[in-house]
């Protein structure tokens, strides 16, 4: 069970008590995680599909990664109620694969240069 005293990776941890806090019905939904390392991306998928009497969230959840085809995550994504994007890629998805209403969560780091010579930090989400 995911209780108060479980240990979990902090960015796992951070999208649970921001989907918590948000107080999105869950039961039933689906999700799209994107990443699948071991510290983010699979303990995010676990916690979403996880019994909610264990402290998960019901969700049916689709894990896809930076490999998954275009055509492939563009349709898990246009079916999605919560989507959480940790793949580091940089416009991996945009709104064109996201329909109305979808709960987005970006942890995806991504460090860019700018045009001006800039180094910035950018999501996933374009």
């Amino acid at each position: 069970s995911i209780s108060s005293s479980t240990v979990l990776p902090c960015t796992a941890l951070a999208v649970k008590r921001i989907i918590e806090k948000l107080g999105m019905e869950t039961l039933g939904k689906n999700a799209v995680v994107i990443g699948r390392s071991h510290n983010v991306g699979l303990p995010i998928s676990i916690i979403l599909g996880a019994d909610k009497s264990k402290g998960g969230f019901d969700m049916t959840t689709v894990s896809c990664h930076r490999s998954t085809p275009a055509n492939q995550l563009t349709n898990v994504c246009r079916n999605a109620d919560l989507i959480v994007s940790a793949a580091g890629v940089p416009s991996l998805v945009n709104k064109g694969m996201i329909r109305p209403g979808t709960v987005l969560i970006d942890v995806g780091l991504n460090r860019i240069r700018t045009s001006d010579g800039k180094d910035i930090v950018i999501g996933d989400f374009d």
